[in-house]
């Protein structure tokens, strides 16, 4: 390091003597070419060498400096870039949340009229029942207390009719089916009803096996003992 402060120190020292001898020797000095010697050879190396490592490092720096905008350069292109991306995405979120929010609050103002024509439907059928509230239940007291009376008629005709089947059953009990079928002849009309009156000449003949009794063997089956606790056996066995 020593080495280097002397021979700068030196250089210096011959650069500032050299205006000296050129004004001593004015006359021809300028014109004639002093030899040099290795000390100033070497200087002269030195000092080529530190130029050029001086412009190389000059050049360096330049190199960096360029790269380095061009880097800076490429960092705010792509911060532009980033920075439209970005403004592009919330205008297309902001586009699309504002159409959302405009169809949920269209949906909304339906439902807002259904449900108030709705409100007013139920407001008027509540004032006209409150204003007719009792007609309304007088008619349907009168219409329950008729379909009451009705029923209790049909009740009563019900019972009656019971009771005159009833009789004809028992008074059935004991006949043949030839006394049945002219018996249920010629009370029809009570036991079916009016409707239930057919004129003999419309009714269809029947077969001849349905005109014999079943106890006969002749129908094909084979007579059946009667049951002891059957009613018309037990009039039988009275009658007997």
């Amino acid at each position: 390091m020593s080495l280097k402060l002397f021979v700068f120190s030196f250089v210096a020292s011959l650069l500032m003597l050299s205006p000296v001898h050129a004004d001593d020797d004015e006359t021809g000095a300028a014109q004639e070419v002093a030899p040099s010697s290795p000390l100033e050879e070497r200087i002269r190396a030195h000092r080529e060498r530190f130029d050029q490592r001086e412009l190389q490092r000059e050049q360096r720096r330049t190199e960096l400096e360029l790269q380095h905008e061009q880097r800076r350069t490429e960092h705010e292109r792509r911060r532009e870039e980033s920075r439209k991306r970005h403004e592009a995405m919330q205008k297309y979120y902001s586009e699309k949340m504002q159409a959302r929010l405009t169809l949920i609050e269209q949906r909304q103002q339906q439902i807002a009229s259904r449900h108030e024509a709705m409100r007013n439907r139920a407001q008027d059928r509540y004032n006209y029942l409150n204003g007719n509230s009792e007609d309304m239940l007088n008619k349907a007291l009168n219409a329950q207390l008729d379909i009451a009376n009705r029923h209790e008629e049909i009740r009563k005709q019900a019972e009656e009719r019971h009771k005159r089947i009833a009789a004809h059953r028992d008074a059935m009990m004991g006949m043949t089916l030839q006394e049945r079928r002219a018996y249920l002849d010629e009370h029809a009309s009570e036991i079916f009803g009016q409707s239930a009156a057919i004129p003999r000449s419309s009714v269809p003949p029947r077969p001849p096996w349905m005109m014999q009794h079943p106890s006969s063997p002749s129908c094909g089956h084979v007579p059946r003992r009667p049951c002891p606790h059957h009613p018309g056996a037990q009039a039988k066995q009275s009658a007997n």
